[in-house]
């Protein structure tokens, strides 16, 4: 090898290009008075959202979208915590029917503020954590722009316009950076709140990795915990550490730096294997293709102009943010830094994977078992790049201002020689004005949300009796409430401008046939068909209370429970919690499709008012048909006690039968007769089945987190160690690398 190109070969712990304003001329004071402009300029909108959303922390209502959810994951958390039980894996029964939500979505944000709770020794309230968490998220996100993006290169200037920008996107779609899908008003999307500050973390980490060798435990580390936080938004940064190694690699470091992304790639999905193998072995079957979480274009169509639309971060204003962008693509071809390449290729990149077809580009589904659409989820990483472009563009502008001579280097446009401190305040004043109709449409929007909780909240304080009565059926014994449906007359039971009486019932955690929160369940299309003046539905899905408007229309089924001025509770009877049946026939379903349609036609048929349930062998062999008979009499249940993932019942019947637990089937269901297992399995409408002996019974059923993930729990946590005692020491082998390309 020639003497040239040893010479040319980096060093293994390669050094950052000094930024612009590292290498200028300027005095120390214009410097100062530069950053104090920057900061100024960056802190404006930042302030102007922090006291907008200040409701957001101060003014606790019930939610009617993801919030609800997210606030129900926390509640069940800190039970679980409080109750020294296993809070990462366990049986939530207020969602639809019953469903493990923590082994099938993205709970590490929960977690956190559970544990945040318990570690307050509860004197702070559970709620105030949890607002007060996401407060600091919403207002804390322009700071983690301007952190990443100058772990990235980019100069000050750069980062603090991006910065400034943070909280200005708009776009109703609510999937991208715009706060509108954030906000009580909006999505409530509260973990890819976290998200985004998790992804900006870890991409700066992967940038500095590629460059400089270092960083290798805070690099996993925000790996496993965005993989932990939310697992579209990890895939996303997967894709986006490839792009990072083609754009930051040469011809000799190119091999160094794919080790580098498989090393921290490797350490970060084994710290987060024990959410993501039981995940990926199970979703196929028991996570339910559902249109709640799927893409709204269903039928794969897409073309490149909707995809344009859905992608617009100035929604119904002037054009402001949209412009910068484009001018700091056309900058970028001026100024040549590495940072500005690395926005316009992502941007560019994202947007063409965002436009295709969800079946084009459905890797995600493919690797985790999953068949969901989740491709209109990229707007999210796309908009990241759109804001580093928006940064770089209004840096052009700033220097076009405050630069006397502009000279170029191979790496950035460098500037000579200062104005003046007049220029500074000019390019401030300047580009605050541009950002004035942005920072205006969010104030008026932000306005909107916090006077929208207010009104909630005085429309609860005026509605003592709703309190009553959910105080009522929270004391009763067993059984799920009901009050009412967004289909039928639930939608006209408001309180407030936003939100439902059912809305504030899930928010009081109870177990309800109310509207769904996500429909991850197989039989979530039970709560969505639900007929109210059947009582056949009732005993069924062991509906026992339901609350009405006092004056409201009421079957002959129901009961006076408690009355106030304003409504009625009504208690209805079921069979519990529990009830005998008799196993008919016995089906193999091959596919979620197959196995919906037959629960869909069971439902609608006699077969439930006769207590007659179809035995599904789902997604494995069907087995020989063995039918049950119905118990005589209807059988006895002599005590029953039902909580979070605990059933316990003592039955009586005079002959065999089949005893059917009225909650979601799922194989970590553990159920035992008199102390001794017994096989469960999957009836009609996916619920628990179990073969019964004549005579009396203790049942006792559990859900419990398989021995897989404690292993992979064990297993992760010891990465962890390692990685925290031997960190930078996983490059040995890339600068092996290096210095044999050398």
């Amino acid at each position: 090898m020639s003497k040239r190109r040893r010479n040319s070969a980096p060093a293994p712990a390669a050094v950052t290009s000094p930024s612009p304003e590292s290498v200028a001329t300027e005095s120390p004071s214009t410097v100062n008075w530069e950053r104090l402009c920057l900061a100024l300029l960056a802190l404006v909108p930042l302030l102007v959202t922090a006291w907008q959303l200040l409701p957001e922390f101060t003014t606790p209502v019930p939610a009617s979208n993801d919030l609800a959810l997210h606030w129900q994951m926390v509640q069940g958390a800190s039970r679980e915590m409080a109750q020294w039980r296993n809070p990462l894996d366990f049986w939530m029964p207020q969602l639809e029917l019953g469903y493990p939500q923590f082994l099938y979505y993205q709970n590490l944000p929960h977690l956190v503020v559970a544990g945040v709770h318990r570690l307050l020794f509860g004197l702070v309230e559970l709620r105030t954590v949890f607002d007060g968490a996401r407060y600091l998220l919403l207002i804390g996100l322009p700071l983690t722009v301007y952190w990443s993006m100058r772990r990235m290169d980019f100069s000050v200037r750069a980062a603090a316009i991006s910065a400034a920008a943070t909280t200005l996107f708009a776009n109703r779609d609510g999937y991208g950076l715009e706060y509108d899908g954030q906000l009580w008003v909006g999505r409530g999307l509260f973990t890819q709140l976290w998200a985004e500050h998790l992804s900006l973390i870890a991409m700066a980490g992967l940038y500095r990795l590629m460059r400089t060798g270092r960083g290798y435990a805070g690099t996993t580390a925000a790996l496993a915990a965005l993989a932990l936080s939310h697992f579209i938004w990890s895939y996303m940064m997967a894709m986006t550490g490839v792009l990072l190694c083609v754009l930051l690699s040469t011809r000799d470091t190119w091999k160094a730096n794919v080790l580098r992304l498989v090393i921290v790639g490797a350490l970060a999905m084994a710290m987060s294997a024990y959410m993501l193998i039981p995940f990926a072995m199970s979703s196929g079957s028991y996570l339910a293709m559902f249109p709640g979480i799927t893409s709204p274009d269903l039928d794969g169509s897409r073309s490149l102009l909707s995809a344009l639309q859905r992608l617009v971060i100035d929604e119904d204003r002037w054009p402001i943010l949209t412009a910068l962008a484009l001018l700091g693509g056309v900058a970028t071809f001026f100024m040549r830094t590495r940072a500005a390449r690395f926005a316009l290729v992502g941007t560019l990149v994202w947007l063409l994977l965002y436009q295709l077809r969800p079946t084009e580009v459905n890797w995600l589904g493919r690797v985790l078992r999953y068949d969901g659409h989740l491709v209109y989820r990229f707007i999210g990483i796309a908009d990241v790049f759109l804001l580093m472009l928006v940064g770089v563009g209004g840096e052009w502008i700033w220097r076009a201002i405050v630069d006397r001579q502009v000279g170029r280097d191979s790496e950035a446009m460098i500037p000579r020689a200062p104005r003046s401190i007049g220029a500074l305040v000019v390019a401030t004043v300047l580009l605050l004005a541009i950002l004035s109709p942005a920072m205006r449409d969010r104030a008026t929007f932000f306005g909107r949300d916090g006077r929208a909780m207010t009104a909630t909240r005085a429309a609860l304080e005026a509605d003592p009796d709703l309190t009553t009565v959910l105080d009522t059926m929270a004391a009763q014994p067993g059984g799920r409430a009901y009050m009412g449906l967004a289909s039928n007359g639930g939608k006209q039971w408001r309180i407030g401008p936003l939100i439902r009486a059912y809305d504030v019932l899930k928010g009081r955690g109870l177990p309800a046939v109310a509207p769904l929160f996500q429909g991850l369940s197989l039989n979530a299309d039970m709560v969505v068909s639900f007929r109210d003046r059947d009582p056949a539905q009732y005993d069924l899905l062991d509906v026992r209370y339901v609350a009405l408007p006092s004056g409201a229309p009421v079957d002959g089924f129901m009961t006076p429970l408690a009355r106030t001025p304003r409504y009625t509770v009504y208690r209805v009877a079921t069979t519990g919690i529990a009830t005998y049946g008799a196993v008919v026939e016995r089906r193999a379903a091959g596919s979620q499709l197959e196995l919906l349609r037959g629960v869909e036609a069971w439902s609608k048929s006699a077969a439930p008012v006769a207590k007659q349930f179809i035995r599904w062998d789902f997604r494995q062999p069907s087995g020989p048909a063995v039918p049950t008979g119905a118990c005589p009499g209807g059988g006895r249940t002599l005590s029953e006690r039902a909580e979070a993932g605990i059933i316990d019942l003592v039955v009586e019947c005079q002959s065999p039968s089949s005893l059917i637990l009225k909650t979601t089937y799922h194989p970590n269901w553990r159920v035992t007769v008199d102390g001794t297992p017994v096989r469960t399995y999957m009836v009609s409408p996916v619920f628990i089945g179990i073969d019964l002996p004549a005579g009396q019974h203790t049942i006792a059923a559990r859900y419990t987190m398989a021995t897989v993930k404690w292993i992979l729990l064990a297993f992760g946590t010891l990465v962890l160690a390692i990685v925290c005692v031997v960190r930078d020491r996983f490059d040995w082998l890339p600068r092996r690398l290096l210095a044999a390309s050398a």
